[in-house]
């Protein structure tokens, strides 16, 4: 009977949460941006400059970015992003510093952005039936936080990273279904409901209906209501092939890179957690080189154009 009453109450709040979305109209305030990210980033300074102008040429307004202690040269990188207003830096010594700095963020840029999509800077939104991310928040403007699957990339046998060429060319070797986990896009006219290890990839959310808080759970880009691993993995068995062919959109995940870089990353603390474990790192790596079963070259159709903005501004090339 337990059972039975849960399952229930489980189908009647997903049911009350979509007729909700569905009845009422989102708000028609103009922020200073319509959609942003937000991150934390430690000594990554590499693949900064390919992150932030991929993410500018899909269509993304603004980028704030917190840096938690870095000892390399992100200043140098950043600055003509800061420079043109594209780039908020905010520095945050916390240890760990990623739910702090959420927190923060959540206090005080908020409501500058109509939109926030959370992310690391591994994690490169893709996506696959438009070009620019405004035109896939069209299709999902009422809802609540959208939920974005991982594709996770593996290292494809390389040994050493070509700073020479671009992550999303180097590394293409990919699992041919979703990852269970993944990343949300928050639609900031609610508010985060908690902050914790799941929250970071299943952002709840919450808004007063009639004088009272209530709850949202993530929608993923099906239209599924989810809330945690176990949803998405029940979800992943019985359509992971097809949804993860058919998905409007996903997050690449180059989880493994080359060798020498996941080795420089296990030796460092990062910023989610105050200190690092070398072989529990390479568990998680062979672990994620056992998903790795398939190439996926969705991202390349962005290449030639990021290419070129990394040489300069391609308004300046074409003319």
């Amino acid at each position: 009977m337990k059972n039975i009453y849960g399952t229930t109450k489980k189908c009647l709040r997903a049911f009350l949460e979509k007729l909700y979305i569905s009845t009422v109209a989102p708000k028609a305030e103009v922020k200073k941006y319509y959609v942003s990210i937000c991150t934390i980033f430690k000594d990554e300074a590499p693949f900064m400059k390919e992150w932030v102008e991929y993410h500018r040429m899909i269509g993304f307004d603004h980028i704030y970015l917190y840096n938690n202690n870095s000892s390399d040269n992100y200043l140098e990188i950043l600055r003509t992003y800061i420079d043109d207003g594209f780039v908020t830096l905010t520095d945050w010594p916390d240890t760990p510093g990623q739910l702090s700095a959420y927190r923060h963020f959540a206090c005080n840029f908020w409501n500058e952005t109509s939109w926030v999509a959370f992310c690391d800077l591994d994690e490169f939104y893709c996506p696959r039936k438009c070009r620019n991310i405004k035109d896939f928040l069209e299709l999902y403007k009422r809802y609540p936080s959208i939920f974005c699957y991982w594709r996770l990339f593996g290292a494809g046998g390389k040994e050493h990273h070509d700073f020479s060429r671009p992550v999303i060319e180097q590394y293409v070797n990919a699992s041919s279904i979703f990852d269970r986990v993944g990343k949300c896009i928050v639609n900031t006219d609610y508010e985060i409901y908690s902050y914790s290890a799941s929250s970071i990839h299943f952002t709840k959310v919450t808004r007063n209906i009639l004088k009272h808080p209530f709850v949202f759970d993530p929608i993923d880009i099906f239209g599924n209501v989810i809330n945690s691993e176990t949803a998405t993995d029940k979800l992943l068995r019985r359509r992971g092939r097809k949804m993860s062919e058919s998905a409007p959109i996903q997050i690449n995940h180059y989880r493994n890179m080359a060798w020498d870089i996941v080795r420089k990353k296990a030796s460092m603390t990062n910023v989610f957690y105050d200190e690092n474990n070398t072989r529990k790192h390479f568990c998680f790596f062979l672990h994620a080189e056992n998903l790795i079963d398939s190439v996926d070259y969705s991202i390349y159709r962005f290449l030639t154009e990021l290419k070129l903005n990394l040489k300069g501004r391609m308004s300046d090339i074409i003319n």
